[in-house]
């Protein structure tokens, strides 16, 4: 899902352009956003651990990466520290794999900074958020999510969902969920088949209930969630930019339909 969240955000970045890590954890998408984006560009990149933002910062060190500013504050304070006009935001829900299983992102402060983050999107703007249903805090998360996203204007945004409908069912240490931490395991997405121009999975194609090992339906709800959602470059009092329509939707369903099914077939899980 990481790689896919990176494919689709790559569309809307360009160097020079100021973008938000909403959850760094150990890096991986900061260093996306930072090379994208490059020296004259601005990451702003947020965590609530100080041993997540150190890794991190190490990470970007490593690479040459010093068009970073770090803030050790919840997301949900995004309108403090960042400036209206950005070209992405970034979240990837959940708790850092490598802290404290205890300190993961929660309901009400998601929802406050995918709000403010959103309200900071520069039209053509996008946002990623990957949210992970197969532990308690992250179903509500994505219950919470689907609601809000629901509900959003069109054409001032259009939004897509992407998931795994198929494929065994991975329960977690407890036997009854995957794990949190399923952001590190390694597992490739499986693809599920021709996928239309909304995101969706053509009628032809919709697997079949999977047999007594593992159902469909259980995969379906346990398994992590891209959501991506783009400001329309139409707003209120003009046109902004040379495109007419979503970079991710009507004008390029096409591409869009391509690229997730090579990223779904190749993809494998990602880690903060």
């Amino acid at each position: 899902m990481t790689e896919l969240a990176h494919r689709i955000l790559d569309r809307a970045l360009r160097p020079g352009d100021r973008a938000v890590d909403a959850t760094a954890g150990s890096g991986r998408d900061t260093v996306f956003l930072a090379e994208r984006v490059g020296p004259s560009g601005v990451v702003y990149a947020f965590d609530i651990q100080p041993e997540a933002l150190e890794r991190a910062r190490r990470r970007l060190e490593r690479r040459g990466l010093a068009n970073v500013r770090w803030f050790m504050h919840d997301h949900a304070e995004l309108p403090r520290f960042v400036p209206p006009g950005i070209a992405a935001a970034v979240f990837n829900l959940g708790f850092w794999p490598e802290g404290r299983p205890d300190l993961t992102t929660r309901t009400p402060t998601t929802l406050a900074a995918v709000k403010a983050a959103l309200a900071l999107l520069r039209p053509g703007g996008v946002l990623t958020v990957i949210a992970y249903p197969g532990h308690p805090e992250g179903a509500r998360e994505a219950e919470a999510l689907e609601r809000f996203f629901a509900v959003l204007p069109h054409p001032a945004y259009h939004v897509y969902t992407f998931r795994r409908m198929n494929g065994p069912d991975r329960p977690g240490k407890d036997g009854t969920a995957p794990s949190p931490d399923s952001r590190g395991n390694g597992d490739p997405i499986a693809a599920t088949g021709r996928l239309e121009g909304d995101g969706t999975v053509a009628a032809s194609d919709r697997p079949e209930t999977a047999g007594p090992t593992g159902s469909s339906e259980r995969t379906a709800r346990r398994s992590p969630i891209l959501y991506a959602v783009q400001k329309s470059a139409v707003q209120k009092g003009g046109m902004h930019g040379a495109d007419k329509h979503d970079t991710m939707g009507e004008e390029n369903a096409g591409d869009l339909k391509t690229r997730t099914s090579e990223t779904l077939n190749s993809g494998r899980e990602g880690m903060r």
